[in-house]
């Protein structure tokens, strides 16, 4: 499930290649692959898609790779201006494809890692196994691929690989803040409440240690 909509806010259902993104005007591209069994709760560890070169093109490409911010996006349609209107993920990737010859499909057709834009999909709290997930490419140059209408079996592939479980204890991030009463002053206060620890396993003390020593926890 593809679409184009180009400058003029226009959709097209049916063409045989996706212009990423130069076709007449820059266009914004949009991709929706149904029945995605990814579980709710998953870890996302690694995510890209993989297109097939449908042209040989070597003009200097810059894309943008967000994807819609929906648990279960619904199909493309025809309304003018109907894929921009879809709301898009913070996440976003930026791709500066290399030169494609035609035929490829290989690492020169690969996007660069997609993690934080479906870990962002996946993460809200509709999210089903077995929903709808949609992918929206902008910006200039060209790079020309295979759509579903051009060849099903060179379409563009979503490849995401995933752990379950709890997440993976993640170190903390340490900020410390000193202070002291007046410039005189011989007592320095330490302070490390901005300090963040995004797991399971929220901080649960702080110790500091003055290099001289002296170790004081809390």
């Amino acid at each position: 499930d593809d679409a184009e909509q180009s400058s003029s806010g226009s959709v097209n259902l049916t063409s045989s290649d996706l212009e990423l993104t130069h076709d007449s005007t820059d266009q914004i591209d949009g991709m929706r692959w149904t029945g995605v069994t990814i579980p709710p709760g998953a870890t996302i560890t690694a995510a890209w898609i993989q297109f097939s070169a449908k042209e040989s093109q070597s003009e200097v490409t810059s894309l943008r790779i967000r994807g819609e911010l929906s648990a279960n996006p619904a199909t493309f349609t025809t309304a003018s201006g109907s894929i921009t209107a879809r709301a898009p993920t913070l996440a976003a990737a930026s791709w500066s494809p290399v030169p494609w010859t035609a035929g490829e499909a290989g690492t020169r057709q690969q996007t660069p890692d997609l993690t934080l834009v479906i870990q962002e999909i996946v993460g809200q709290g509709a999210w089903a196994s077995g929903n709808a997930l949609v992918i929206m490419i902008d910006g200039t140059g060209h790079r020309t691929a295979y759509a579903w209408d051009g060849s099903a079996t060179a379409s563009p592939l979503l490849h995401v690989e995933y752990t379950t479980g709890p997440p993976p204890d993640l170190p903390p991030v340490a900020r410390l803040s000193l202070s002291k009463a007046s410039p005189t002053s011989l007592t320095v206060t330490a302070d490390g409440s901005a300090s963040t620890d995004t797991d399971t396993t929220p901080i649960a003390n702080y110790s500091f240690d003055f290099g001289d020593g002296t170790v004081i926890s809390g």
